[in-house]
């Protein structure tokens, strides 16, 4: 390491890297994935400075910019030195550290020819009073799920959180109780104005921290215990849903494709992120700020992918979606059934297993997809031929 760059590396720090670079600062390298955290070894803003040599060697580098960010005390630095490779040169690290750290940082030096690039930390990543003990919790019903709303309002007081709130909007009643709101909404319930209802509940929450649900998903009685688990630093996430069945229920998917384009959707392993990763419409966990920067597009309604487009214009905008392992739910209701798996590749997405799911399952979750772009004429006739052109495939050899 240059002497130049020695002055960014006083006080306390870490090396990262998988093959210790700098002699004299302790060093930890742990496996890049979806679980890469360091909160086992330091309290988030904590130190001085942090080193990652190899950031790009995983398709993770994302997931580990961000990681560094939240270990950064506010004036600290971040220092990453890549080697060009397929999966991100030198040129692409400066956009995607500029994209992920935001108005968090600045780039303060660059080395072309080394390859070195210097963040400092200007902003401290949490608003002003967010806690990880402050919930806006937001349920959207159409009113023919009031029995599931009552376990699901239980269900949310059992966690015994501090500061909460529930709000739902749709069609229900107003239960005039401490921490409640309800927000009349029937506006086209025969579509489904999903996007519109979700919108209006993270408009008006309180708390910074939202957990935003369909009428169908109860928390774990340990929901919250596994939030605090994870910590309070996150921008989206997922978590554990799993329905009576022990069916995993959409709870960590890829579109497989950019949004837009030919889906080929599948489960995610935990330990994987991927660049067309979306989440489930039926739960999401995530901070207001996240939503201010994106929200729903209320020109889509139910059934019309509106989550796969939230998650892609994060992905565009630097805002990583990621798994909480702690925390689960229960989904009541789940109408795909068993979706077929991808396999992980630490450098790309990885292989579709789609072969091993069920024949009917897979030929009731294309032709679903053809009823649903039919009815809201989202599609041109294209796809809709290649969806047809899939389900022939399954029909002959048992693929796709």
């Amino acid at each position: 390491m240059s002497s130049k760059l020695e002055k960014y590396m006083r006080g306390e720090g870490v090396d990262l890297s998988k093959n210790r670079v700098l002699q004299k600062t302790e060093h930890i390298y742990l496996e890049p994935n979806n679980f890469y955290s360091l909160r086992n070894y330091f309290k988030p803003e904590s130190l001085d400075f942090l080193f990652f040599y190899g950031i790009n060697e995983t398709k993770f580098y994302r997931i580990l910019i961000k990681e560094m960010l939240i270990y950064c005390k506010l004036g600290g630095r971040i220092i990453i030195q890549i080697k060009n490779n397929k999966i991100l040169n030198f040129d692409g690290l400066i956009k995607e550290v500029r994209l992920c750290i935001g108005d968090k940082g600045k780039i303060v030096c660059r080395k072309k020819k080394s390859k070195v690039i210097i963040i400092k930390k200007i902003t401290p990543l949490l608003k002003q009073n967010d806690s990880i003990n402050k919930w806006s919790f937001g349920i959207i019903t159409n009113g023919k799920k009031n029995e599931w709303v009552e376990k699901q309002i239980k269900a949310i007081k059992s966690q015994k959180i501090s500061h909460y709130e529930i709000i739902v909007c749709g069609t229900y009643f107003n239960r005039k109780e401490k921490n409640f709101r309800y927000i009349p909404f029937n506006e086209k319930d025969d579509l489904g104005w999903i996007t519109k209802k979700k919108n209006l509940i993270c408009e008006v929450a309180k708390y910074e921290n939202l957990c935003i649900m369909h009428d169908r998903i109860i928390l774990d009685e340990n929901w919250h215990k596994g939030m605090k688990k994870y910590g309070n630093y996150f921008e989206v996430l997922s978590c554990n849903i799993h329905n009576n069945l022990g069916e995993r229920c959409g709870d960590w998917i890829t579109y497989g494709n950019w949004f837009g384009k030919f889906p080929i959707i599948g489960l995610l392993g935990y330990k994987d992120n991927d660049k067309y990763g979306y989440l489930d419409g039926a739960l999401y966990i995530l901070k207001k700020s996240s939503w201010e920067k994106e929200k729903w597009d209320e020109k889509l309604f139910w059934n019309q992918s509106e989550d796969a487009k939230l998650s892609h214009e994060w992905y565009k905008k630097g805002i990583i979606v990621r798994f909480n392992p702690f925390s689960s739910c229960i989904s009541l209701s789940w109408r795909h059934g068993k979706l077929p798996r991808y396999s992980l590749n630490k450098k790309k997405l990885g292989k579709y297993l789609g072969n091993k799911l069920n024949l009917k399952s897979r030929l009731k979750f294309h032709i679903k997809k053809i009823i649903s772009y039919e009815k809201f004429k989202l599609v041109n006739k294209f796809l809709i031929i290649n969806i047809f052109k899939k389900i022939i495939k399954i029909l002959k050899n048992g693929k796709g």
